[in-house]
């Protein structure tokens, strides 16, 4: 208990600077990468480095703090034979990010086998976050149309993408962050790895 706070926040910071590396690793980075069209390699070139830098500060982090060492039970856990199903929707998921396979078949095979073996796990899909950022997305569509917001966004943001990025992501989260910033620049890098360490929160 005395450790709790500590292993929770590092678990979290942890979770993130993981999900930065890859375009499918969080919901920024997959939208990133698909509104600026960015090839693979393109990708983990900007996002390799920052992870590498990120797990060596992690791991300082945790080895400053001389954590007790805890025992493994020795219990074997066994693998409900479901979990072969999610493997193979999960590499149809990553052939889709990888631009292999079409969205829309990925889509369709996904939704079917999840109505044939797990019909529950639908409803429990938050509607309403993916409601949200689809009203945000049109919202950001209708601001970037009208000239003087267009103007007054871009010239605080060019040249400033990754500052800008990392503190408009303490205000709004920092999907929403991306999905705003994305339509006034042309420097996917810089918003790139503003929004994802903007991720850690303050």
């Amino acid at each position: 208990e005395k450790y709790m706070a500590f292993t929770f926040i590092m678990q979290n910071i942890a979770a993130n600077l993981g999900g930065m590396l890859t375009p499918f690793g969080n919901p920024q980075n997959l939208f990133i990468y698909s509104y600026y069209e960015m090839g693979m390699g393109e990708f983990f070139g900007v996002t390799l480095p920052l992870t590498i830098v990120s797990l060596v500060l992690v791991c300082a982090a945790v080895f400053m703090k001389k954590l007790p060492q805890c025992k493994a039970d020795g219990e074997n856990v066994a693998v409900h034979k479901s979990v072969w199903l999610y493997v193979i929707l999960f590499a149809l998921s990553l052939a889709t990010v990888m631009r292999v396979l079409d969205y829309r078949i990925c889509f369709v095979i996904t939704l079917a086998a999840m109505l044939i073996i797990n019909k529950k796990l639908l409803l429990q899909v938050d509607y309403a976050l993916l409601g949200t950022f689809v009203a945000f997305f049109i919202f950001v569509g209708n601001i970037s149309s009208l000239e003087a917001i267009r103007n007054a966004i871009s010239s605080l943001v060019s040249g400033r993408e990754l500052i800008m990025s990392v503190i408009f992501s303490q205000g709004i989260s920092n999907v929403p962050c991306a999905a705003l910033l994305a339509g006034f620049t042309e420097n996917a890098y810089a918003l790139l790895k503003g929004v994802n360490i903007g991720g850690l929160g303050t």
